[in-house]
């Protein structure tokens, strides 16, 4: 029946990851952060994938969720971060200096070992001070405001940025922006949608962009698509765009060699 497949799979899912991680089977691919008044590359947002050895590929909506259940998901954000490390080494050998976005799980913010391996990262390459930014979701900070408060400090004072992710998805959205130093807001992409279409979510990224600005908070756009939405978001103040209107996820090489491209291109624009 459907409870044992799912179970036999998550099964499957959970003994297979820390394989995968030895056989290096995860792979970053980057997805550009877009100045939404330059339309400049002003960063990248970590996506992880896996491709199994059969060439299959598992979407992380499918084994984070069962990495975090077997505990293994701590294991994935530290390969991550350590990934991260060559990556951005690679960025800036490459003549672009732009911060990383990396999602964390629920489970790296209720153990000290994510603040040590970041201390430990920036001490090994200072350079990389302004150019890490961590993600984390509303429905994850929503219960523990209190005590991801101090951490969330503690990240900060290393130079870390932090971005509050899925905005808008949770019932307390307004006292957690008031109650934990963040430096960022992610519009859920659930809002846009539907943002051209219904005057209600209209009026809520409109609100959520002018009240984060209020607080001193940039804001990012998630899963922008068409141009509509684009000059809705602009002429609301939206700060970031990111979604496939400009570009995917890609790998490194290729995200390289898209901003490169896409950057020149807007230059000769701006100049011309």
């Amino acid at each position: 029946d459907d409870m044992n497949v799912g179970a036999k799979y998550q099964l499957e899912i959970s003994s297979r990851i820390q394989c995968a991680l030895e056989k290096e089977e995860f792979q970053l691919y980057y997805q550009p952060l877009i100045d939404a008044n330059t339309n400049l590359a002003v960063g990248f947002e970590a996506v992880i994938r896996w491709h199994d050895e059969n060439g299959k590929t598992i979407s992380p909506n499918d084994f984070i969720p069962i990495a975090e259940r077997s505990n293994q998901v701590h294991n994935i954000t530290m390969w991550v971060l350590g990934q991260v490390e060559k990556d951005l080494k690679t960025f800036i050998e490459k003549g672009i200096k732009l911060p990383v976005h990396v999602n964390l799980s629920a489970k790296d913010l209720s153990s000290n070992l994510l603040f040590h391996r970041l201390e430990k990262l920036l001490e090994n390459n200072p350079q990389f001070a302004d150019l890490i930014s961590l993600e984390i979701t509303e429905t994850m900070a929503i219960d523990r405001v209190v005590e991801l408060n101090p951490l969330i400090h503690q990240i900060k004072g290393l130079g870390i940025k932090i971005s509050l992710d899925d905005f808008g998805t949770g019932y307390s959205s307004l006292s957690l922006l008031r109650d934990l130093p963040v430096d960022q807001i992610k519009i859920d992409r659930s809002f846009l949608c539907t943002a051209n279409r219904t005057e209600g979510s209209r009026s809520i990224v409109e609100n959520t962009i002018a009240l984060a600005h209020g607080l001193g908070y940039s804001v990012v756009a998630e899963g922008v698509q068409d141009m509509d939405t684009l000059y809705f978001l602009r002429s609301r103040g939206c700060d970031i765009i990111q979604g496939y209107l400009f570009c995917p996820a890609l790998p490194l090489n290729e995200v390289i060699n898209w901003v490169n491209e896409h950057d020149d291109k807007q230059s000769h624009t701006r100049r011309a």
